[in-house]
């Protein structure tokens, strides 16, 4: 395919499409790059090509049209897309993954200019299915990859806004299980890589601190698998109290959870982790939600390189006088 630098105009185009299906955490990353152009080119028609669990988050973003890919149905979702998007052309393709099952799925979408990653990032042949490539950086943070593919339309982000909905009865279930008044510390303990985890009595520790130094609620998030009820009950044996609400819930009431929390606690910083109350479903980078829904966070580093932190992130910017680093604006523990 003949690479390209640039559209073959500066006017803003009719129409875009977005390809980015998963996961959670990246598809978020997505959600200021959308703003920032229907800022710009309120008249561009946009589509998302989503997957059907990312699509329960940020579905419900205004002016988008949504096509949900479901990759549980291999073929049939396939052919799903195809039918959406039979007889369809649109001005620009955003492809924003790089994965082999990514690539196949942007040649249902017809376009001229087709926009992916620079070399270093591009694999699985993703370097077939583009015309076209965001600048080459090195130790870039996903947020700001994702708003690289402005660039080649002749756009910057310069400012960072997710604003993503909240349906009323996921606000509901928040003020059920995290009741106003009281302010509230949220934990998420466990990463998918064992080795960053910190350790449950450090966890155990602050929760302490939080409830009896400074009389706030604390609540425990996590999945379902068996490491991490291990890893919860570990917490429990050591802390007097913690709060672990014992039900399913789903991804928009995680981000009602996380408006409503005075701080969350996140392990660690590009890594994935379930969402609460034992949910069946998982998600990726709920650290990375937490930045961006409005509570102070404090990132549990580990193993992961701070390099790599989101620029936007608001840790330690709320934290209690009493507590370490409080004065800081980003503090990593």
């Amino acid at each position: 395919m003949r690479e390209r630098t640039e559209p073959e105009s500066s006017a803003a185009p009719g129409s875009l499409c977005i390809l980015r299906t998963s996961a959670i955490g990246d598809v978020t990353h997505v959600v200021p790059l959308v703003h920032t152009l229907q800022a710009a080119w309120p008249d561009t028609r946009i589509t998302w090509i989503i997957g059907k669990l990312e699509y329960r988050v940020v579905g419900d973003l205004p002016g988008i049209e949504f096509i949900v890919f479901d990759k549980a149905a291999k073929r049939e979702g396939f052919r799903a897309v195809r039918e959406k998007l039979r007889g369809r052309r649109f001005d620009a393709l955003l492809h924003m993954q790089v994965a082999l099952r990514s690539n196949l799925l942007s040649l249902l979408v017809k376009s001229p200019l087709r926009i992916g990653y620079d070399w270093a990032r591009s694999k699985d042949l993703h370097r077939l299915f583009i015309n076209c490539r965001i600048p080459a950086r090195s130790g870039e943070h996903v947020l700001d990859a994702m708003a690289s593919f402005l660039e080649p339309l002749g756009l910057r982000q310069e400012r960072v806004r997710w604003d993503i909905p909240i349906p009323v009865e996921a606000e509901e279930f928040a003020d059920r299980h995290l009741p106003r008044g009281r302010r509230t510390l949220l934990i998420s303990p466990t990463s998918s890589h064992r080795l960053r985890n910190w350790r449950p009595e450090r966890y155990a520790a602050v929760a302490d601190h939080a409830m009896y130094e400074l009389d706030w609620r604390v609540v425990l998030c996590g999945g379902p698998s068996e490491f991490e009820r291990e890893f919860a009950d570990e917490i429990f044996r050591t802390a007097l109290a913690v709060h672990r609400p014992d039900r399913q819930g789903h991804a928009q009431q995680l981000l009602a959870l996380l408006r409503q929390a005075s701080i969350s606690c996140w392990l660690p910083i590009r890594d994935r982790c379930t969402w609460p109350m034992r949910s069946a479903h998982r998600c990726s980078d709920c650290m990375q939600r937490a930045i961006r829904i409005g509570p102070a966070l404090i990132p549990i580093g580990a193993g992961a390189s701070t390099a790599t932190m989101p620029r936007h992130a608001s840790t330690g910017a709320n934290l209690p006088k009493s507590w370490p680093g409080a004065a800081s604006s980003n503090t990593a523990v």
